[in-house]
């Protein structure tokens, strides 16, 4: 009987491999890749496609950023759905918190309008000219910015606001909405100060982790925390804060 000698085989192609060492290092190394590919593919699928940020002028899509505030709201218990139904009547509150993730607004006009890298004025407005004293009127307020000036008169806000639908409340992100100019005189409008590109995204991290509930909660309060939050982090001064507090009204905490 002719012994098999050490090293050899009946398979051509391991045969191969044993000859030449690098050709086994080559195939590992892709191997390797095609495994990393796949799971990054897999964990960017596993992102819910409207809460991520549209095309905009910036030069970028602004999916990783998107992504990472998906994955810190996850982490905190918030559902993966995107639908635009309370999430009190979906989900019970004992399990999650009853702040749903952002969904798009109606009507928005970002990947179109996007926002840039300019510095821009952010301002705050509240419903009316004037504070209305009796509580059963409270005033909506909203933060925008100026995403295009538009002919005829309108405009690109790009809007932060929790947004009332009939009896329950949502935070809509993006929220490129056009809007006539004539909207500045009819309400009251308070500057928040020049922000960069970085603190506008700052910004909507912010509102994006403000928690409210869908049916309990209404603007006002929405606002002040988001504000408390902005102050805390510097993007407005604790003076600001304040005067806002009172002029609006908002609702002590």
């Amino acid at each position: 009987m002719t012994s098999r000698n050490h090293g050899q085989t009946n398979c051509p192609f391991l045969q191969r491999l044993i000859e030449f060492p690098a050709l086994t290092n080559i195939i590992t190394v892709y191997m390797l890749c095609c495994y990393k590919l796949i799971a990054d593919t897999m964990d960017k699928n596993d992102c819910v496609s409207g809460a991520l940020r549209p095309q905009d002028n910036r030069g970028h899509s602004g999916i990783v950023v998107a992504h990472c505030r998906i994955k810190r709201m996850r982490h905190r218990g918030y559902p993966d759905n995107q639908q635009s139904l309370p999430t009190t009547l979906t989900q019970p509150s004992h399990t999650m918190p009853t702040t749903p993730m952002p969904t798009r607004g109606s009507g928005d006009l970002s990947q179109v309008y996007g926002d840039d890298w300019s510095d821009k004025e952010v301002f705050l407005q509240a419903t009316g000219l004037h504070k209305d004293s009796n509580p059963s009127n409270p005033r909506h307020v909203l933060i925008y910015w100026v995403n295009a000036t538009l002919s005829g008169g309108f405009e690109v806000w790009d809007i932060t606001q929790l947004e009332m639908h009939g009896h329950w409340h949502q935070y809509h992100y993006p929220n490129a909405l056009k809007v006539n100019t004539k909207e500045r005189s009819r309400n009251q409008t308070m500057s928040l100060g020049i922000f960069t590109s970085e603190q506008r995204e700052q910004l909507l991290e912010l509102a994006a982790d403000v928690e409210y509930d869908q049916v309990t909660t209404e603007s006002r309060t929405w606002m002040r925390n988001l504000l408390a939050k902005m102050a805390e982090e510097k993007l407005i001064s604790h003076h600001l804060f304040n005067t806002i507090r009172e002029d609006v009204p908002l609702p002590s905490a």
